[in-house]
């Protein structure tokens, strides 16, 4: 019985030491998760890339706390940083308010991490901010940017920009539903792939704040947008097809440079903004035929060469 004890001892505390969360930070319990599911981790927690010292590349995530994550470990380990946004935000956003869910019902306010779940609203699609908060205020002079990109690693993806707002230096940056001034909108929504139909669909967000000495403008030099006016396409996208390729190639993503703060969260709903595919059986029968030729046709090719 003794020998027992000991063991269990030794395998529990064995276990610890294999699998830990990143630099050693609490873990909620040694269960694996799944970063592309939602709601695994309890509050305070998400689904981190695990360190496993006996096979340092195998992918192992746990629920890891978050309170002590920088801004650039979120970009970092979310895979946004350097893959597609060359540079990190300088500091965090401290919250996000969006425009309401209904005419009756206000959306909650929205921090790094957040996994906001909209499934009792059928109709919900797309959350547009109405204001974000700093952690500091930001220099006052100069112009503001506002930057929302919808699952900027997949495809389709979607951007809306809100640029040119004046930075007054207060720690709160409302985004007014009237543009004025050099202010403007522009958005670009990818619908190369479409989605296959399901009952919901997780979304991830990012916001990026950038501050710029000069204004910025969206289209041909010699076609300058109209203040106020929102710009869609190719316009702000300047004949790139992803959003690595916007951030790091074009003339605009040099002109914003690094972030000033920015935030990571995801949104499920029951609709959303992309095309939609729904796959029947018919299809489905259809593709599993055609696989089954293809490998048939590989293995009568083997046989015969």
């Amino acid at each position: 019985m003794l020998l027992r004890v000991i063991l269990l001892i030794y395998t529990a505390a064995f276990a610890y030491a294999v699998v830990q969360c990143p630099k050693n930070t609490l873990s909620f319990d040694l269960e694996r998760c799944d970063p592309r599911r939602r709601s695994q981790c309890p509050s305070g927690f998400t689904c981190r890339r695990g360190e496993d010292t006996e096979r340092p590349t195998a992918d192992v995530f746990l629920c890891c706390e978050t309170a002590s994550m920088s801004i650039g470990e979120w970009f970092v380990e979310s895979l946004l940083t350097p893959q597609i946004f060359p540079q990190v935000p300088v500091a965090g956003l401290k919250s996000i308010e969006m425009l309401p869910l209904d005419a009756s019902t206000a959306f909650p306010i929205v921090h790094t991490g957040d996994e906001v779940v909209l499934l009792t609203f059928p109709n919900y699609a797309t959350a547009v901010i109405r204001n974000v908060e700093f952690m500091a205020p930001p220099p006052a002079g100069g112009f503001l940017h506002i930057m929302t990109i919808i699952d900027p690693s997949m495809k389709p993806f979607a951007v809306f920009l809100t640029y040119n707002l004046p930075s007054t230096g207060y720690i709160r940056l409302p985004v007014p539903d009237m543009l004025q001034g050099m202010s403007g909108r522009a958005s670009y929504f990818d619908n190369s792939t479409a989605l296959v139909k399901q009952d919901s669909y997780r979304a991830q967000y990012v916001v990026l704040v950038y501050r710029t000495n000069n204004p910025i403008s969206i289209g041909i030099p010699s076609q300058p947008s109209i203040p106020g006016q929102i710009s869609a396409g190719l316009d702000l996208m300047n004949g790139c097809t992803d959003v690595q390729c916007l951030m790091g190639s074009t003339t605009l993503g040099k002109e914003l440079g690094q972030p000033l703060a920015g935030s990571i969260f995801h949104v499920t709903t029951k609709r959303t903004m992309f095309q939609t595919v729904e796959i029947t059986t018919d299809h489905l029968t259809q593709a599993t035929a055609t696989i089954f030729g293809q490998l048939l046709i590989l293995f009568v090719t083997y046989l015969f060469v």
